[in-house]
Order: structure tokens, then sequence, then C-alpha cells
């Protein structure tokens, strides 16, 4: 027998827990809360898996233009499609 068993986590944002530039407790004037986050993951199989080019075709992949690191190459970034774990997890979050 199969049972799908699925979790779901409620994330809230506790602004008195934050601390703020200059050791501030509170928020400073002027600051808004920000509805979007930048999310930055390392290539770790099975969690996010990378493919050379920038024809992403599969709805489960997402493209990630990586910052070349070969000095000797004109191009800034490198052109990857991703996929995994964290991308589906990202596509779920955004539903929300």
């Amino acid at each position: 027998m199969c049972r799908e068993i699925m979790y779901k986590t409620e994330l809230k944002l506790d602004e008195e827990k934050i601390i703020w530039p200059s050791g501030l407790r509170k928020k400073p004037d002027g600051i808004r809360k920000r509805r979007n986050v930048t999310v930055v993951t390392i290539v770790e199989k099975p969690f996010i898996f990378a493919r050379p080019g920038n024809n992403c075709e599969s709805t489960s992949e997402i493209y990630c233009p990586r910052k070349t690191l070969n000095k000797s190459s004109d191009e800034e970034y490198e052109q990857f499609c991703c996929y995994g774990y964290c991308i589906d997890l990202l596509h779920e979050l955004s539903k929300n």
C-alpha cells in the first residue's frame, strides 16, 4: 500500500527578530517588507542538476546563467538549464 503524505509549512517574517544595520532591533523608517526573495544555491545532485545550454524545453527546467570563471572567455556568463528538487520546491513556493 502506498500513501502520499504532504506537509504544508507556513513561513512568516518576524520583523522584531531582525537585527538591522547598526544593531537596531526596530525597523528603520522607510524600510518596506519585500515580496520578492533572491535564492542562491550550489549545483549539488539531487537538489540541483545543471546542463549546459539555454534551450530549457521542459517545464521543470529554468534558465540559470552562471558567472564565467574562465578568465580567457569573452562571455561574462555561462548558459545553463537547471532542474531538480530545489527548482521544484521554488516552483511550489511561488504559487503561494
